[in-house]
């Protein structure tokens, strides 16, 4: 049964052509076999380009929020047309393409994100978070360990590892990454549900 637990990406990235202050959260339900991680995007304009007073951004977020996946796609391609390397465009287009169950297209949306900007760890996240989606377990496992070193680390990147770790047979990597989980926070469901499945030999996430 999946567990309706929300992992925010914290808003206050700026990067090339775009910053992500202001931003709006948006929620993805990424079923991982019995655990539900959610998949949070964002994205930021400069206004340029408006329709009636209205950025596409803040278009994009009225008309996700509405349902309206048509008119939220449209919005993004105004955005590109604007800003070619705003990378939440490409970030955006993945979360609708994920939603829809094409799998493959939203991953070359983030490729084509992570062209503009390798080392994003915004969107190797969430690369990381499609392929544990679609069980290709030892490719998210070598994204999120290229992600060890950096600082601070994504929302949930701890909780990724410890899943990529667990389907992959490291079964310590994964018990360190939970225990130092609960021990900031005691009460994190996941977390717990995780170690209570690895303590008791259900290891498959």
């Amino acid at each position: 049964m999946g567990l309706g637990i929300k992992e925010y990406f914290a808003p206050g990235y700026s990067m090339v052509a775009l910053s992500f202050k202001n931003s709006f959260a948006i929620a993805l339900r990424v079923v991982v076999t019995g655990v539900s991680l959610f998949w949070i995007t964002g994205c930021a304009s400069s206004g340029e380009g408006s329709r009636q007073g209205v950025s596409p951004a803040e278009s994009f977020s009225r008309d996700l929020k509405a349902g309206r996946y048509l008119e939220a796609r449209q919005d993004l391609s105004r955005e590109l047309r604007l800003h070619p390397r705003n990378i939440s465009v490409w970030n955006n287009l993945a979360y609708l393409d994920f939603k829809n169950g094409k799998y493959r297209k939203a991953d070359g949306d983030l490729a084509q994100g992570l062209a503009l900007n390798p080392g994003n760890a915004f969107l190797l996240e969430n690369r990381a978070r499609l392929f544990l989606a679609c069980h290709k377990d030892e490719s998210a496992r070598r994204i999120l360990l290229s992600l060890e070193a950096v600082r601070p680390w994504p929302k949930g990147f701890r909780l990724l590892l410890a899943i990529a770790d667990l389907r992959t047979g490291h079964k310590e990597e994964a018990r360190l990454l939970l225990n130092a989980i609960l021990s900031e926070r005691p009460r994190d469901p996941l977390a717990r549900v995780y170690l209570s499945r690895l303590e008791n030999g259900a290891v498959r996430g």
